[in-house]
Order: C-alpha cells, then sequence, then structure tokens
C-alpha cells in the first residue's frame, strides 16, 4: 500500500513527509515530540482499518486527558506560537508575509485548532465559540480565512515548484489576478488584494490572542486566581490585575466610554498590556465611538496623554499601540486614519503597511524619549528629546505624519490640511494645529535635503532656518525624521545618512539660535582656517606657502574642510610626481562607513573614471565630492560603504587600490571589464520599478545647476551618469548617493563647459533625454 500511494507522488517530484509505524511507536513518539502530536491531530483516514485509527485516536485523547497533561501541552503550544513569531516577524503586516509561519497565517489557525482539541477535544471553530474560547463572530471569519490562506499558499506553490510560503512583491501581482482582483482608478488589483490579506491576518492574529488567553484562565490552578485576583482599581470600571489593564464589564463602558482609552493610557503610563476580555469589549463597544466622544475633552487629554507617555525601559515593543489599531479603536477616534488601515506600500522600501508604519513611527519616538539604546549603539537622541516643548504633539505628528496617503500621490501636501481639523476637535490650540500641520507637511524636508543637497552652501542652510522658523519646530522635525526613518525599514535609515542629517539639523539651529552663518563669521572662519594650518605645518610650509596654497583652492574647499584635513591633502600632493601618478588613501569613520580620498592631475571624466573601479568591487557609493586646485591638481573624495566581505576586507581595498590606479594611467579598459562583471553582481534587491525621472534645478543654489535623478537602483548606475555628464562637457562639483532599498536618487551640482549654470534651454532638455536614455538603457 505504501508503495502504491508514495511512488506515484514521488513521481509527479511531490514532497511527502511519511513514516510507517505500529501503534506503540506512534505512541511513544507523540508522547516526546510536540511537532508529531500536533501532526496527529491533523490526522485523517485515507485507507486502511478505521477501528485501528479510532483507537489510536481515542488512546491519545485520554492521554491528554489528565488536567497537568492539558496544561504542559498549552504551555509547549504558546512556546512554538511565540517561537515561531520571533522567527517570521513579530507583526502580521510585514510587506513580503509568510502565508504560512507568519502571524496571523496559516500556523496560526492550526494553532486554534490544535488548542481545541488538545485542551477540549473540541473539532470545529463553532463549538470553540459556544464554550467562549473565540468571540462569537469569529468562527465563521476563521472558517473564510482559512480558505484564503490555503488558496493563496497552493497558487504560490504552483507558481514556484516548490514549497513557497513567502508572498513576495513578484508574486502578489500574479497572486491578485488569479484570485480575481481588479483596480478601481485610484487602488490597484494587487493593493486591494494585499489589504484584504493584511485585515484578515490581523483579524486571526487577534482572535489567537483571544483564544490563548481564554485558555489559560481555564487552566489557571484557582489557588493561584485567586491571589492574583488581587489588584488595585484605577478607577471605576478600571483595575490593574494580574499584570493586565482590566475593563469590568461592558456596562461600564457603555455609561461611561472614555474608560476605553484610559484603559490604553494606563496600559502605555505603566507599561502593562490591556487583557484579551478588555479588547474584546472595547471592540465591542465602538460605536460609543462616535462625534460626541471625538470632541470630549477628557478622551482627548487621555488620547493626548497614552500617546506621549514614556514606556518603561523593560517595555520592548509597541503592542500596547498595535492594540489600539487592532481594535479599530483609533479608527474610530480618528475616522482619516481609515483611508490608510492596511494599506499596502507597494515596494521594497517599506518593511509595514502605512498604518503599522505610523504606529512604530510614534514607538520610536517612545524609546528616544526614555533613552532606550538599540543593539547598534545609536544615539537614543534623549537630550533633543528632552527640548521638545509638547511631546504630546510631536507624538500627535508622529502618528499622523503618513496620513495623506490615502489620498493619492503628494501625500505630504496631503496630509497638512487632513490633520487640522482633527488637532481642532482634540482641542489643541491654533498655534498648535499650525505646527502639527507643518510637521507632517515637512516630515520629509530634512530627509531629503540633508541627502540631495550640498550643506556646505549658506544660501541653503539660511532657507532651511527661514522654512522652520524656530528651534522648537526644528527639534520635533529632527526626531520625527529619524523616527520616521527608523519606523519604514532597514534600508531607510544608516549611519550615513544619520550623520548627514545631523549635520544639517546643527547648521539650521545655529542659524536659529546665532542668527546666521554669513558676512563677519566666514572672514574669521578663513583666518583662523589660516592660521591652523601655518601652525600644523610649521617646519614644512612657511606662511606664504600656506596663503599661496588657499589663494588656489576654491571658496567651496575652504568652507567645507577643516584645518587637519587640509594638511592632509598638502601632505597627499606633496607625493604627486612621476613617481606617483595618483595618490589613494582610505579611511575608517566612525559614522560606520569609509572615506577614499584620490589625489591626481584632473583631466577628463575623472569622477567617472573613479566612479568605475568602486563598481568593479561592488562597493556602495553614498556620496561625492570634487575638488580641482587652480594649479591643475584634482582631489575626488569618496565616502562609501565597506566591502561586501569583511572578512577579506584589507585583500579587497588592495583591489581597489591597484584598478583605480589602473583605470586612471590608462592599464585598464573600463567599458570592457564593467560589462564581464555586470551579469555576476546586482544589488540583490527586488520589488516593483517607479518610472525613472530628471529634474534640473537651477534655483537652489546660487553658483550650480542641480541635477536629480530618481530611479532603480543597478550596478555601475553611478559610472553610466557621471560618463554621460562628462559626454557633455559638464563638470562635476558635488555627488551625492542616496539609495533606499532598490531606489536611488543620484544629485550632481554641475557647471558647463565654460564654468557656469545650464541656461540655455535647448542644452537642458539634451541633458534630461541623454540621462532619461541612459536610465532605460
Amino acid at each position: 500500500m505504501v508503495e502504491d500511494l508514495l511512488y506515484p507522488l514521488w513521481d509527479l517530484k511531490f514532497d511527502v513527509g511519511h513514516a510507517v509505524r505500529t501503534t506503540s511507536q506512534c505512541l511513544g513518539l507523540i508522547r516526546e515530540d510536540f511537532s508529531s502530536l500536533v501532526s496527529f491531530m491533523d490526522g485523517r483516514l485515507l485507507a486502511g482499518d478505521a477501528q485501528v485509527f479510532d483507537s489510536l485516536n481515542q488512546t491519545v485523547l485520554r492521554w491528554l486527558g489528565a488536567r497537568n497533561r492539558r496544561r504542559d501541552f498549552f504551555k509547549e503550544l504558546q512556546g512554538t506560537i511565540a517561537e515561531r513569531h520571533r522567527k517570521y516577524g513579530q507583526t502580521p503586516y510585514l510587506l513580503e508575509p509568510n502565508v504560512k509561519e507568519g502571524q496571523g497565517g496559516l500556523r496560526d489557525i492550526h494553532a486554534i485548532i490544535w488548542g481545541g482539541r488538545g485542551v477540549y477535544d473540541l473539532r470545529r471553530f463553532r463549538d470553540m465559540a459556544a464554550r467562549d474560547l473565540l468571540p462569537a463572530d469569529k468562527a465563521e471569519e476563521l472558517k473564510e480565512a482559512h480558505g484564503f490562506m490555503a488558496c493563496v499558499r497552493t497558487y504560490l506553490h504552483s507558481q514556484s515548484d516548490k514549497k513557497a510560503d513567502t508572498l513576495t512583491f513578484d508574486l502578489q501581482e500574479e497572486t491578485a489576478a488569479f484570485l480575481g482582483y481588479q483596480g478601481n482608478g485610484r487602488v490597484s488589483g494587487v493593493e486591494r488584494f494585499m489589504r484584504d490579506y493584511y485585515l484578515m491576518v490581523y483579524k486571526t492574529r487577534s482572535t489567537l490572542d483571544y483564544f490563548l488567553s481564554r485558555i489559560g484562565e481555564d487552566l489557571r490552578p484557582s489557588k493561584v486566581w485567586r491571589q492574583t485576583s488581587r489588584g488595585r482599581t484605577v478607577e471605576k470600571g478600571l483595575a490593574v490585575r494580574r499584570g493586565r489593564v482590566e475593563l469590568a464589564s461592558s456596562s461600564y463602558v457603555q455609561k461611561r466610554p472614555v474608560l476605553m482609552m484610559r484603559a490604553f493610557e494606563t496600559a502605555m503610563s505603566e507599561g502593562l498590556q490591556i487583557s484579551q476580555s478588555s479588547l474584546e469589549i472595547i471592540r465591542t463597544n465602538l460605536d460609543r465611538v462616535d462625534e460626541d466622544f471625538r470632541r470630549d475633552p477628557e478622551a482627548a487629554r487621555s488620547f493626548l496623554r497614552a500617546l506621549a507617555a514614556v514606556p518603561p525601559r523593560s517595555v520592548t515593543g509597541p503592542r500596547n499601540l498595535e492594540a489600539m489599531q487592532d481594535v479599530n479603536l483609533l479608527a474610530a477616534y480618528i475616522p482619516e486614519l481609515g483611508e490608510v488601515r492596511a494599506r499596502v506600500q507597494h515596494d521594497a522600501y517599506h518593511v509595514y503597511t502605512v498604518d503599522i508604519h505610523l504606529v512604530h513611527t510614534l514607538w520610536e519616538l517612545k524609546k528616544m524619549a526614555a533613552g532606550v539604546v538599540d543593539e547598534d549603539g545609536r544615539d537614543s537622541n534623549q537630550e533633543i528629546f528632552k527640548l521638545v516643548e509638547d511631546p504630546s504633539l510631536l507624538c500627535l505628528a508622529a502618528l499622523l505624519h503618513d496620513i495623506g496617503k490615502g489620498q493619492g500621490s503628494g501625500h505630504a501636501v496631503r496630509g497638512a490640511e487632513i490633520v487640522r481639523p482633527i488637532g481642532e476637535r482634540l482641542g489643541l490650540s491654533p498655534e498648535s494645529v499650525e505646527t502639527l500641520s507643518f510637521l507632517v507637511a515637512e516630515h520629509l524636508f530634512l530627509a531629503d535635503t540633508a541627502t540631495r543637497r550640498d550643506l556646505s552652501e549658506e544660501k541653503l542652510i539660511v532657507g532651511a532656518a527661514q522654512r522652520i522658523e524656530a528651534p522648537d519646530r526644528l527639534h520635533m522635525l529632527y526626531l520625527l525624521t529619524i523616527a520616521d526613518a527608523r519606523a519604514t525599514g532597514p534600508g531607510a535609515w544608516n549611519q550615513w545618512k544619520a550623520s548627514l542629517v545631523q549635520d544639517l539639523y546643527v547648521k539650521v539651529l545655529h542659524v536659529l539660535t546665532k542668527s546666521g552663518l554669513a558676512g563677519r563669521e566666514q572672514a574669521l572662519r578663513y583666518e583662523r582656517l589660516k592660521s591652523d594650518v601655518t601652525r600644523l605645518m610649521a617646519g614644512r610650509l612657511t606662511a606664504d606657502e600656506v596663503e599661496g596654497y588657499f589663494e588656489t583652492m576654491s571658496a567651496h574647499y575652504l568652507s567645507v574642510m577643516e584645518a587637519e584635513q587640509i594638511v592632509g591633502h598638502i601632505l597627499m600632493e606633496r607625493r604627486l610626481g612621476p613617481d606617483e601618478l595618483v595618490v589613494w588613501e582610505k579611511k575608517d569613520l566612525e559614522e560606520g562607513f569609509c572615506q577614499v580620498t584620490i589625489m591626481t592631475q584632473d583631466r577628463p571624466g575623472l569622477l567617472s573614471r573613479n566612479a568605475g573601479a568602486f563598481t568593479l568591487h561592488n562597493i556602495n557609493i553614498l556620496g561625492a565630492q570634487v575638488f580641482t586646485r587652480t594649479s591643475g591638481v584634482a582631489l575626488d573624495i569618496f565616502q562609501v560603504e565597506h566591502p561586501p566581505d569583511r572578512v577579506y576586507e584589507e585583500e579587497a581595498w588592495a583591489k581597489v587600490h591597484r584598478d583605480t590606479l589602473r583605470v586612471l594611467t590608462g592599464h585598464m579598459a573600463l567599458d570592457y571589464r564593467l560589462a564581464r562583471k555586470r551579469p555576476r553582481l546586482t544589488n540583490g534587491t527586488a520589488g516593483p520599478r517607479r518610472p525613472s525621472k530628471v529634474e534640473i534645478d537651477n534655483d537652489t543654489s546660487d553658483f550650480y545647476t542641480i541635477i536629480e535623478v530618481f530611479t532603480h537602483d543597478r550596478l555601475g548606475l553611478l559610472y553610466e551618469l557621471t560618463q554621460t555628464l562628462f559626454d557633455l562637457q559638464l563638470s562635476i562639483y558635488v555627488a551625492k548617493i542616496s539609495t533606499t532599498v532598490d531606489q536611488v536618487v543620484d544629485v550632481f551640482y554641475v557647471k558647463d563647459f565654460f564654468g557656469e549654470k545650464l541656461y540655455d534651454e535647448s542644452q537642458t532638455k539634451e541633458l534630461k533625454e541623454a540621462l532619461q536614455f541612459t536610465l532605460e538603457k
């Protein structure tokens, strides 16, 4: 029989687990191995002796029937669920979810089935609901979710020809089309499908939580139950018991609906969780959150206190914030949030749906307030948080900053208008409403400016200060920028971006608090810089020689360099000569990336060639600055990531150094080498591609034309773009590269052949078309 069953399946390349055991062997394995036990619970008789199968079933149920054994089974079940959630993501809202193992997925539904069978010998969801193990309306929801998930997983397997359980970007659109989802003009079919998916897994996850809490109550020893039932009353109808915040009953909430908000305020202030029974009370009483409730000053005060509550350091996750989202209290209290509920951001950049991203942004702020330093040792920014005059306003802005994403493009501007009536309903002062709107409108400003603009330009810094207006606004915007990026995903924030944003913050704060950068202060800096370099070079260069060096360098160079850096560059230049045509130096920076300085005689296309040498070794370029002395000596400074293989890092750098020399001395054909390398090297990202875009800006800078290129990242992109600019006889003075997972923004500060900005319309048209052609190759 085994051969007749298995061999045809193997011939079809169907992977099926199998074993041949006696009844006693089955019982022995079930008693020792939990996974075998729950697998047996899923067993169905396909062929053979039904009496033997039923007898084995009854033996297992009798063995599980002992109370202590049921308690052990439940403890083991909880442990496997927790471990699985840790492994596959602590939230069900990942943008590439695991349909089987992820939170709210098939395994969570199986866990409910196993719990009902193992503890109560209940097989059907409706029987569990009748036993009050599930909310009354959840039995049908679970059946629907099980069918939906099984269908999605089956399609994934059929498309992948293997056990593929992750709903990846490239399969989401196919799956949506297979299930019949279509776009409606504003929302694509895949976004509608994924929204349904997330709403379903949220319901499953919350139902599992309720189910586990009910079993826990049933199995808790009565003595322990009596001892832990003693607690303290927060107010009538609200208490803290057994380490949980508990609402007494629905009747209390119906009489005093603000208790729902007070429960979350208490939980967030004390670092506790709300009991599952209380969450169910809130869920079933959301009709009490009406317009009167939304305008109730007491509810507003409680809500804002909950948002700004600083969690104890022992609290490690935003579960209470997610719970407020899960039971729909947030969307009921702020209906405008309903537009972003379970809304997908269909790219490889964001890790979470919009609503959960908002919750996690708020959580990142709370961590800053508590002074929590993450494992990577990054600054908690607690000291800056202490400078914020109204933390609740900042926290509200964090919760609402992407609320405009439910309304189409331009979400920051749209969101700024949406939050005004919200602030008024919450009783904020007119000044606070303005600040709230400002924070939402400008929440991308610091990051975009820092990563795309030359921060040495005085006009830029003064303009940013005029736009922000006040130090308190700057503090809040800076903290919101960091929290937003950290909550977006692992590719959205790194030490390079952190250092750029911090540099911008410090410079703008200087303008707001010290009345500007210009004029006399710049002149004093120039003289101080020259004096410091003269002192550091004493015995090697005279004051007149230092003066001569300063006269050959651009004002831009002298405005961004410190004395120690200038001395280093002078020493590098003294090494240049017939025996050393290129001077190449690498330095590891504290921010976690490297700086490579290359000095040689200037020549056309120098930046492009240097960038190509890094590309040959798959080293990601973060930024570049280009300086040329009037004597013809060029200085290219690159900020780059470490080589991919940190174990053999020094060997990798030696190869980069060697190939840079070969490229610059005509001993390596760069285009040929890159063409050979390209098929073997990729940036390893996947996701929907956005249309590429090229923008020309002649207004921001007084001295340069700024070119911005938005596109999908690929190997050798910077080399190809700089080569195109070289072909058009453009000189690059600053290059800034901002990469977020699969999308890149490359920014170039350029002048034309005559050292002027690009004012000729035919020239800028040719430039845009040439760059667009390069992007589409």
